[in-house]
């Protein structure tokens, strides 16, 4: 692709044209304004935009910086009325188009990848029109971009930050030099047009896998094919999560399991508390499941970080996202389908990811990735599951609330992480029902 010459070039050219012979030009005033006219129009068109509108500022976002330079993805979520442009830049100064850096440019119309700040033809890289990529005008919306320095590339999505939801890319030809030395965010937007910003320093390079194994259980073939990750890649708070619920001794015993089946039957206790949160959150039935939690709330999740989730056969939660939470679900019985959306917003129909997870396999979700979901029991028995939840290390501001699409409105709404049962409770539900027989003390040896 042809990329622009440096200012210089053009400089250079101009120096050499009014250096042309005298004898060639006399010495008519006239003429010599028509010559120099000429040039000064040359180098105009070059450095000015060839359309009227002007370049957009630059404005650089303050304590949003790659940590690795020219490395991670950005997100922003934007709450724009028309066309931006986010820009990284070695330097935080308005580079007023006279200067290589990366600018990404979203309108209702294209979004583009450039060179630098103007509106040259010449200095886009990369350009899509797919309906999916382009403004949302007034809708808060994640936009995000991926500079990669070791794979020469720039990728643009919407969203979470991943592969599955790239829309455009670019990759930098090998004869032509990619900015290695950028650092500094901004955008042409003014403040309160940003809602959050984020850095992370992964940039996207393949599709990110949901199941997680141990490390001892890996095999080559796994890691060629990418569908598998271990927890040895996931962050640390995930890694302290799955430490607590993903040991082989975390299992949803025997006779449980039965009594549970037993207790979900109807005019049974489990199947008229679900009775009940239908009517109190004016739900179908098929939309309830069962959040029994252990153990205490320690201050670090929303609500109690263990939870016990019970989801009888067809039965399935609202799309719904985890207060940018990090969280581990590991599937004690049967099995769950879950269903992955870009974000949660009403116009987001179809998800871009969905997977089934059996017995024993594990999962996780964190702030960046995997955030919106909908669990499904899509089998003809009950299915159960162990959840847990952390907020991020630096997180200082704790939303204690899961935020969802309400199925008959359309809207969003929130509820809080509550119990239904605790797990001690429960079992005292199903051993008063006869459904549980309580547990025998061995004897002790004399």
């Amino acid at each position: 692709m042809k990329m622009s010459q440096p200012i210089l070039d053009f400089d250079a050219k101009y120096f050499a044209f009014t250096k042309l012979d005298k004898s060639k030009i006399g010495f008519d005033l006239h003429l010599a304004q028509a010559i120099v006219g000429a040039a000064l129009s040359q180098i105009s068109n070059v450095n000015s935009p060839p359309s009227a509108n002007p370049v957009p500022v630059e404005n650089y976002i303050k304590d949003l910086e790659c940590f690795v330079l020219s490395q991670g993805s950005i997100r922003l979520r934007i709450k724009a009325n028309s066309s931006f442009r986010i820009y990284l830049n070695s330097e935080k100064i308005d580079t007023k188009g006279q200067k290589n850096i990366y600018v990404l440019e979203v309108s209702e119309s294209q979004v583009l990848f450039r060179s630098r700040n103007d509106n040259n033809p010449e200095t886009i890289l990369a350009k899509t029109t797919n309906p999916k990529a382009l403004l949302e005008k007034g809708n808060e919306i994640n936009y995000w971009i991926s500079i990669d320095r070791n794979n020469r590339s720039l990728k643009f999505g919407k969203g979470e930050a991943i592969e599955n939801l790239t829309l455009l890319k670019y990759k930098s030809p090998e004869n032509v030099k990619f900015l290695d030395d950028l650092k500094y965010v901004g955008t042409s937007l003014d403040v309160l047009s940003i809602l959050k910003a984020k850095y992370y320093i992964d940039p996207v390079v393949v599709p990110t896998p949901p199941f997680v194994v141990h490390q001892e259980k890996i095999t080559l073939e796994q890691i060629e094919e990418g569908f598998i990750t271990t927890i040895g890649n996931l962050p640390k708070e995930c890694q302290a999560l799955y430490s607590v619920v993903a040991g082989p001794s975390i299992v949803l015993e025997k006779d449980v399991q039965d009594a549970i089946r037993a207790s979900l039957k109807p005019g049974k206790a489990l199947y008229n508390k679900l009775l009940e949160k239908k009517e109190v959150h004016h739900s179908k039935l098929d939309e309830t499941y069962l959040r029994v939690t252990l153990g205490e709330n320690y201050g670090y999740s929303p609500g109690k970080p263990f939870v016990l989730e019970l989801w009888p056969a067809g039965h399935r939660s609202p799309i719904h996202k985890h207060a940018d939470a990090f969280a581990v679900i590991k599937v004690l019985h049967n099995s769950i389908h879950c269903k992955y959306f870009s974000d949660l917003n009403p116009s987001i129909k179809l998800p871009f990811l969905e997977a089934n997870f059996n017995q024993d396999q594990v999962t996780y979700l964190a702030p960046n990735i995997f955030q919106t979901h909908q669990l499904i029991n899509i089998t003809n028995d009950f299915t159960a599951t162990i959840q847990c939840y952390r907020y991020a290390s630096d997180d200082v501001q704790h939303y204690e609330y899961f935020d969802y699409l309400d199925d008959a409105t359309q809207k969003l709404d929130r509820f809080t992480p509550n119990t239904d049962y605790t797990y001690k409770g429960l079992l005292e539900v199903l051993r008063s029902e006869g459904s549980l027989k309580p547990k025998t003390k061995p004897q002790s040896q004399a």
